[in-house]
């Protein structure tokens, strides 16, 4: 079955973070912010950011949490278990593919 492109916008992001979907949802964000580097795009990156690195500490495996300190965690972009499985899964399907190569290339520079 062929899948049409899905277009990003901000109540698909927050309708994502609604169901949990952390993953999904950080990247429109980040694609929107591209878009549009509104503040109030900005916040709602900098909200899921925290509540992904900080607030979900429990679902690091133990090594991680032994090794890096929870600062370390967020500045490294180390994610937790489930959001790890979570984006794999998204890489994996293809999903968003130029919102992720953007990124990637972004982070390169």
């Amino acid at each position: 079955m062929l899948r049409e492109k899905t277009t990003p916008t901000i109540t698909l992001a927050e309708l994502y973070e609604s169901q949990n979907h952390l993953m999904d949802a950080l990247l429109i964000y980040k694609y929107l912010k591209k878009e549009n580097p509104s503040e109030e795009i900005k916040e709602k990156i900098d909200k899921l950011e925290n509540k992904i690195f900080s607030e979900i500490e429990s679902q690091y495996l133990s090594v991680i949490q032994k090794v890096f300190t929870p600062e370390e965690r967020k500045f490294f972009q180390i994610l937790p278990h489930t959001q790890f499985l979570e984006f794999k899964k998204i890489v994996e399907q293809d999903k968003y593919r130029d919102i992720i190569s953007d990124e990637l290339e972004k982070e390169e520079k």
